[in-house]
């Protein structure tokens, strides 16, 4: 397992600025386009902080007790990543055993853009939250801790003992706003040690074996059908071909002819049975009697003859040419049956045919396949991985 920091994502290049501060939860931002130069030159702290709905950047000057120090509050809707174009910002200092001051301003200057002016009273290190109201709810961000200076030496001095590196490209929010951009706070996650991926594996040219149907018929399962993955042996059984018997006629055709016999047979029955009770009471003929019973003997001669013809494969699906497991080579093999040109699905239904020299079932050896060490120099192997087979498509 590996810690690491997920880099911030964007839908659009950032080109992040350096020398800025952090607050809880937030993450370097990039320096946005002042409105003058000489701001950018006052500008001693930047701020970005993420709540559920918005994000804050803010910029604003060393705070010192009694002099007036404006705020560039942006903020942004999380839900589309454009500016808040309605809403009250308020600047609150608390802590440090002093009374709580609070700064407002009721609308944004421009789109997004805030410009409450704040002048502390208190020296000392200060918790500062700025509060948005607005359509979204009161949404309050925690910056964390801030010094305000008794006076503008000790500012100064404070500015003058951290470095303060400029270098980088300026991508301000106004910039962010007209494109397609999104930014996410950076948060400390978990990388696992390996990773889900897909492949693709394919057998060994001389361990693979296609059995082919060797005429037209139908496939019978010889006991059940094999499935994908199973283990075959050499010269085991898969299926058995019925060949066509002549013309259209196939096993399925007679198949379908003995049920259509057997339901004439049943209804004869029934309407023999029926002219029976009527001509026990007197209401119809002796006439439609003995035709409902020549009519039944008819419908048995017919199931007979369907029987009889159909006998060839009908018990139990035995019967016909065998499909057998070839073993070009040493080793076990697992089938993996062919979906691909056979003419039909495998395994296929009672009733289904196959055409002649088309595949009926494709069949794969199994084998251990090396993979490379990470640890051993190159072309060395340190362990082996086994790899099945499975169905695929030709």
């Amino acid at each position: 397992m590996k810690t690491f920091m997920l880099a911030t994502l964007a839908t659009a290049l950032l080109l992040a600025g350096c020398g800025e501060k952090s607050a809880p939860k937030d993450h370097d931002h990039g320096a946005p386009a002042m409105a003058a130069a000489d701001h950018h030159d006052e500008v001693g702290e930047k701020l970005t902080h993420f709540s559920d709905q918005t994000e804050l950047f803010v910029e604003f000057p060393a705070l010192v007790v009694g002099q007036p120090a404006s705020f560039v509050a942006y903020v942004t809707q999380l839900a589309d990543f454009k500016p808040l174009v309605q809403g009250k910002l308020t600047v609150v200092l608390a802590g440090g055993n002093a009374a709580e001051e609070r700064f407002i301003v009721d609308a944004p200057s421009m789109p997004g853009i805030f410009n409450p002016g704040v002048t502390p009273k208190s020296a000392g290190e200060r918790e500062l939250s700025l509060i948005v109201d607005s359509a979204l709810g009161t949404i309050t961000h925690e910056l964390g801790p801030v010094t305000v200076f008794a006076d503008a030496k000790s500012a100064a001095e404070d500015h003058d003992s951290h470095g303060h590196d400029e270098a980088g490209i300026s991508f301000s929010k106004e910039q962010q706003w007209k494109i397609n951009f999104a930014t996410v706070e950076a948060v400390k996650g978990v990388a696992r040690s390996s990773i889900a991926a897909t492949a693709t594996i394919k057998a060994h040219p001389d361990g693979e074996a296609r059995l082919a149907a060797p005429a037209a018929g139908l496939l019978r399962a010889a006991g059940n059908f094999p499935h994908v993955g199973q283990t075959v042996l050499k010269g085991q059984v898969l299926a058995w071909l019925a060949p066509r018997l002549g013309g259209e006629t196939d096993q399925a055709t007679l198949d379908a002819g003995a049920g259509k016999a057997k339901i004439a047979l049943e209804q004869a029955r029934r309407e023999r049975e029926r002219m029976e009770s009527l001509f026990k009471d007197e209401a119809v003929a002796e006439k439609r009697l003995l035709d409902a019973r020549a009519s039944e003997r008819m419908a048995e001669a017919e199931v007979h003859s369907a029987l009889a013809r159909g006998q060839f494969g009908a018990a139990g699906g035995v019967g016909g040419i065998a499909i057998r497991a070839p073993i070009p080579a040493p080793g076990r093999w697992r089938g993996a049956l062919s979906r691909g040109r056979a003419a039909v699905p495998w395994p296929p239904w009672r009733g289904s045919g196959s055409a002649a020299g088309r595949p009926a079932a494709l069949l794969s050896r199994s084998m251990a396949l090396p993979s490379p060490s990470s640890s051993k120099g190159k072309g060395s192997w340190s362990r082996r991985r086994r790899v099945e087979p499975t169905c695929r498509r030709s």
